[in-house]
């Protein structure tokens, strides 16, 4: 019984996701119009190579890159043309040599981090929701919408295609997977969804034989599980941090599953300036979490939040956030408006047309930086004037872009589109209510469409 009941919740789970892949073809479908404007918006993205050799910050279809060492901005390249929908994930191996970017063309990009070239493009099946390298930088693991966990060799092998099929490593069942890690031991690989769960898998030598064995299982989370992170470096036993959207903040033993301890954020949050955050909204959820080089300090973005007190003089909202090496820790804000097509097949003018949209939009897109660091003399966190950062203005100018108009308030339009980008990241997270008529017909509609592809076959 508890078999066909596991099945019955699988169907179940898998019925409500093709409903929702479902209705956002349709709807992609409907907005690819010359000129159109899609409400879409892709928060911006900031990644930090692992010797603060460099910084990228991925918005829209785009990415920019400043190289801290020659104090100039690089130009990626990359032979097909780049990105033509919202990058949703990137960041770089734990050696820095590569870069992944992938999102919503379906698109996995890997990138050769001394001369910024595109050195792989891998197309998958649904849209990109997390990437992460494996600790040894020899395979890229990248999860998907649908709850599939895909891994590509990061090396080329000369007998094969740069553009090889990626192999299935893992899948959860039918739930997006919203945060995906490996562990700083380099033996597990870590996975969150949105129905709760953290799964804890052992990466096996060969990953594309795929990870079958299960370590742990981390269950405490009540609603859906938005971020993870490790503390430790390897070089002595690491332990998993996870957050929310039961407003929870858990650190757990992810060998055994433990749960070793729980921080409400909910209750911090009375303290916090959090600029224009709705006190009647219920929905309180760390969208980041991220661990200092040490693991003394965790940082996190809380609904526009920053889980550390800052005083700022500007309306900054962070999208993303990471530490460098020396334990600073870098924010950025902003999001780009992105466009989709779902999954039909396209015109060679048309992908050209839509990439030179998106390409067009990112580069358009304002976004924000901020450093922060811990004042020796204080032991309180403050934010470095932009004059003190590292790169100082012209890295700035290189990644934050400026306004075509010159009476564009950059801090407003920033703080307007990261808050539009966080409702479509809720809107992604919360599950979609459908009517049981709805749900019907499109049930009806999908078994119509097996009846007729098995007739013809």
């Amino acid at each position: 019984m508890a078999g066909e009941e596991d099945l019955a919740t699988a169907e179940a789970e898998g019925d409500e996701n093709e409903l929702e892949d479902e209705e956002e073809k349709e709807v992609c479908e409907d907005q690819f119009h010359p000129g159109s404007q899609s409400q879409a918006m892709a928060p911006a993205i900031i990644s930090i190579h692992p010797n603060s050799r460099a910084v990228v910050v991925s918005v829209g279809a785009g990415f920019r890159v400043f190289d801290l060492e020659s104090n100039e901005a690089v130009t990626p390249v990359d032979d097909s043309s780049g990105h033509r929908a919202a990058i949703r994930a990137s960041g770089f191996s734990h050696d820095g040599a590569f870069f992944a970017s992938a999102g919503d063309d379906k698109l996995v990009k890997l990138w050769d981090t001394f001369s910024w070239k595109c050195s792989k493009t891998i197309p998958v099946n649904k849209k990109t929701s997390a990437v992460a390298f494996s600790r040894d930088g020899q395979w890229l693991l990248v999860a998907d919408k649908f709850g599939v966990v895909y891994v590509i060799p990061t090396l080329a092998d000369d007998k094969s295609d740069t553009n090889e099929e990626p192999a299935q490593l893992l899948a959860h069942c039918c739930s997006i997977i919203t945060s995906l890690e490996t562990s700083p031991c380099g033996k597990f690989v870590v996975t969150a969804d949105r129905d709760y769960k953290i799964r804890v898998s052992v990466l096996p030598k060969n990953p594309m034989l795929g990870a079958y064995e299960i370590q742990s299982f981390c269950l405490g989370h009540t609603s859906f599980v938005s971020c993870l992170a490790f503390v430790g470096d390897g070089s002595s036993e690491a332990l998993l941090v996870s957050g929310g959207g039961d407003s929870t903040i858990r650190l757990w033993d992810h060998v055994s599953g433990y749960l070793l301890d729980t921080v409400d954020i909910s209750n911090l949050l009375q303290s916090f300036s959090c600029g224009q955050t709705d006190k009647t909204d219920t929905f309180v959820a760390p969208a980041v979490v991220n661990m200092s080089a040490s693991g003394s300090v965790v940082a996190s973005t809380i609904e526009r939040c920053l889980f550390l007190k800052i005083s700022w003089q500007e309306p900054i909202c962070p999208t993303d956030l990471q530490f460098d090496r020396k334990g600073r820790l870098w924010l950025v804000a902003g999001a780009a408006e992105t466009r989709g097509v779902g999954d039909r097949a396209l015109k060679p003018e048309q992908v050209t047309e839509l990439t030179s949209l998106a390409q067009a939009s990112a580069a358009a897109a304002l976004t924000r930086l901020r450093v922060i660091q811990k004042s020796p003399a204080t032991s309180s966190y403050e934010a470095l004037d932009d004059t003190e950062v590292p790169g100082g203005d012209r890295m700035l100018k290189a990644l934050q872009g400026s306004p075509s108009d010159s009476s564009v308030s950059v801090a407003a339009a920033v703080a307007e589109a990261a808050q539009a980008a966080e409702l479509a990241m809720k809107n992604l997270l919360s599950k979609r209510q459908y009517t049981e008529t709805h749900r019907e017909k499109r049930k009806r509609t999908r078994n119509d469409k097996k009846a007729r592809a098995a007739t013809s076959s």
